[in-house]
């Protein structure tokens, strides 16, 4: 249940925008309420805790920041 000063905000910030906003907006709004959830829930995946050793998640961290840390000139 939405709260009434929730509604309210949500209301004003609605009134702002043109129709093609509102319908952008409620369009999103369905989507949300229609949206299935997908993925594993980490219930199943607790399993996989501590499976790891130090030096291949200290390898990993070592890639992700490697690959994220760096800017591609060739897009």
């Amino acid at each position: 249940m939405i709260s009434p000063s929730m509604r309210d905000k949500v209301l004003r910030e609605l009134e702002k925008l043109g129709a093609a906003d509102q319908k952008r907006v409620m369009d999103f709004l369905r989507g949300l309420n229609s949206a299935e959830l997908r993925g594993t829930p980490g219930s199943e995946l607790a399993r996989f805790a501590g499976t790891l050793s130090d030096r291949s998640v200290d390898e990993m961290m070592a890639a992700i920041e490697d690959g994220c840390e760096r800017i591609d000139d060739e897009w």
